[in-house]
């Protein structure tokens, strides 16, 4: 049973609607009410996208620790997603100045523009490997630990430049040391196959050799 990923998607596309909407918004008073609805989209948009995934990943028998390691997952990597899907769309409609400047292909934009994309991938993959790690996949697990290691990677030079930086490094290290915990103390499966079903094809094998 794997979460389904439409929730993430749409939040993703109101996210870039409405951030493309804010910035090209007046800078006026009356307007600011508005302006702060624009920008509690990403958040308010990944929490119900969380809370529809954590609903359905609760219907399958999977251990409460586990899932809840893998609804922070999904919660941490899609903020980190949609966050840079703000990210990216603020840059390129800063760059193209509103249209009153001329555009100018420089390092800096490119630059920004790539934090963008590898902050989306990267995020969109950590949530999407949320169902199969819960359900405690050694591909899910191994898959979980190089993207949020990558995220690190990322997020963690930035740290003295850029606050949200700060934000998803504290969340990409979270998530290693649940993993890490996950890795110890519940045992990852290298199939699909829940532990329960093993041991008892196991013991079944073993009962026939006895007979």
């Amino acid at each position: 049973m794997d979460v389904k990923f439409r929730p993430l998607l749409i939040v993703v596309v109101l996210t870039a609607i409405a951030t493309a909407v804010a910035q090209v918004l007046p800078p006026s008073r009356e307007l600011r009410s508005v302006a702060l609805l624009l920008d509690s989209v990403p958040l308010g948009g990944v929490v119900l996208a969380t809370v529809i995934a954590a609903l359905r990943l609760r219907r399958a028998s999977l251990p409460l620790v586990r899932l809840l390691i893998a609804v922070y997952g999904y919660f941490a990597g899609a903020l980190i997603g949609t966050l840079g899907v703000a990210h990216l769309v603020a840059i390129v409609v800063a760059s193209l100045g509103r249209g009153r400047q001329q555009f100018v292909y420089s390092f800096r934009f490119y630059s920004l523009v790539l934090l963008g994309v590898l902050l989306i991938m990267t995020g969109l993959m950590a949530a999407m490997q949320a169902a199969h790690l819960a359900r405690g996949h050694r591909g899910a697990w191994r898959a979980s630990l190089s993207v949020w290691t990558a995220i690190l990677a990322i997020n963690l030079p930035l740290v003295p430049l850029q606050g949200f930086a700060i934000v998803f490094s504290v969340l990409a290290v979270l998530e290693l040391l649940l993993l890490g915990g996950m890795r110890r103390h519940l045992g990852v499966q290298p199939t699909g196959r829940h532990v329960g079903t093993t041991i008892s094809q196991a013991e079944v094998h073993s009962g026939g050799d006895t007979a």
